[in-house]
């Protein structure tokens, strides 16, 4: 009994010796070779976290330091990136990497440009296009009630709507594209992403993979924006933009605090913003803070050309959102505009605004900004995607309007009723003055008007005139 077990207590010793040998040369591999396995992985599962091309000068991993920089970073197609960064810091396990996933801990971002770019086509050059047509959309997403105009004639915002629309309706299928350049042939891309691997093995997303930052810091941010349709920027050039992201992408399990995203820049024409935004793990609303002061009319207006009822001209505007919050389904809040020096001039079927026609409205607050300016509230509702607004003049420039248009149909009135009056009653009608309200304002016109009156007598009751 005592010879059979010797060669087992042998065997045991053994395996015992080889772990101690095997896992010293292990760690051993792994910091020594921990440029090749960052970069390998940061080749490998990059492009599929992200949904985008990544390529990137030099990548170097100090495992001990659990730090790594990249050198050159590239995001999206070399003819169009979307984003270039010279240098960019990572705090990161390499085992994060070794297991397939993307996940930083921190990162900080030095000498980037984003490029936005809208197609010929109307779609943004990162868009991966609409699925084929008989990719089924998913059942529990209500399609669009008031149809977009062509995709070439849309302004920004409808280009935004209609993108998230898609990625919202067709989640399944572009969950399952990833989104990397056109989602026409998907095998296609299989094959550049594996190569070697044979065609009939399905790549599977492996659990805890997915793209994630813990901290994030981006300093002197510029941002270049071409719209091809017609040759000028999409919005100004930001001149610097410095923003912290925390908690941004796949969270680990059982992490429910929501992602931040919020920061401050300048315009190089001229402006300035700032912006808190809060994105939700739950059902409860995303949150947006949002305030830009000093934006020139003139640069800005053509963004929501398309989506606003007015043509704005000249002049300077304000914008601020007040408790903003919105889901898929729905939108809340409010959006604070202050024009200064602006113009306005009503589209064909804009909508009455206070009880007034379009037209009038605007000439109205027309005159109101030439004396200062002039703040209006617009109450949002519907959905991200198709909004709705209200205004409301709880302010005192927005009373300032509703007076000029209260005082306005009070004269109307008024001269409308005394004509009637006078053409029924002639010389008996009586005079209305202050029947409609603003009567303090008629009284001395009233007053007036009477002495007048009593001085024109008839002049058979008068006598002789005098010789004096």
């Amino acid at each position: 009994m005592v010879a059979r077990m010797k060669p087992r207590l042998h065997l045991r010793k053994g395996f015992l010796v080889l772990v101690a040998v095997l896992v010293p040369l292990l760690v051993a591999g792994v910091l020594l070779a921990g440029d090749g396995l960052f970069e390998s992985g940061l080749r490998t599962y990059a492009p599929a976290a992200l949904g985008q091309p990544v390529a990137f000068e030099d990548a170097d991993l100090s495992a001990l330091a659990g730090s790594a920089t990249i050198e050159g970073l590239v995001i999206g197609p070399a003819a169009e990136p979307l984003i270039q960064a010279g240098h960019i810091g990572l705090a990161a396990s390499p085992l994060n990497f070794i297991r397939s996933r993307f996940r930083i801990d921190e990162a900080a971002l030095d000498d980037t440009t984003v490029h936005l770019v809208v197609d010929e086509n109307g779609r943004f050059s990162f868009d991966p296009g609409p699925p084929p047509p008989e990719t089924p959309p998913d059942p529990h997403e209500k399609p669009r009630q008031k149809p977009l105009p062509p995709a070439q004639e849309r302004d920004i915002v409808q280009v935004i709507a209609e993108y998230w629309e898609r990625l919202q309706q067709y989640k399944e299928y572009y969950e399952r594209v990833r989104g990397a350049g056109d989602a026409g042939d998907e095998a296609e891309r299989e094959r550049g992403r594996h190569p070697g691997r044979a065609s009939y093995l399905r790549s599977r997303r492996p659990p805890g993979s997915g793209f994630w930052i813990g901290e994030a810091g981006v300093e002197n941010l510029r941002l270049e924006t071409r719209d091809e349709r017609t040759g000028q920027p999409i919005i100004p050039a930001v001149q610097s933009l410095t923003f912290k992201i925390e908690s941004l992408g796949d969270a680990p399990a059982g992490f429910t605090d929501p992602a931040l995203i919020r920061g401050a820049g300048e315009f190089a024409g001229g402006g300035a913003l700032e912006f808190h935004l809060q994105l939700s793990r739950s059902e409860e609303a995303n949150h947006l803070r949002f305030a830009a002061r000093g934006l020139p009319v003139a640069d800005w207006i053509h963004l929501v050309s398309n989506s606003l009822p007015w043509d704005l001209s000249r002049g300077r505007l304000d914008l601020s959102t007040d408790n903003l919050r919105f889901r898929p389904d729905a939108l809340a809040g409010s959006v604070r505009v202050t024009l200064h020096g602006a113009r306005l001039r009503a589209k064909a079927g804009a909508p009455d605004v206070l009880g007034v026609n379009a037209a009038e409205f605007t000439r109205i607050l027309n005159q109101g900004l030439e004396q200062g300016p002039i703040e209006l509230v617009l109450r949002l509702g519907g959905t991200p995607t198709e909004p709705s607004f209200s205004i409301q003049n709880a302010t005192s420039p927005a009373e300032l309007v509703a007076n000029a248009l209260k005082s306005e149909v009070q004269e109307r009135l008024q001269q409308e009723g005394q004509k009637r009056l006078n053409e029924l009653l002639g010389d008996d009608a009586p005079d209305l003055g202050g029947l409609f309200g603003g009567g303090d304002q008629e009284k001395p016109k009233e007053r007036k008007s009477r002495g007048k009156a009593k001085n024109q007598q008839d002049p058979q009751q008068q006598g002789p005139p005098s010789p004096h």
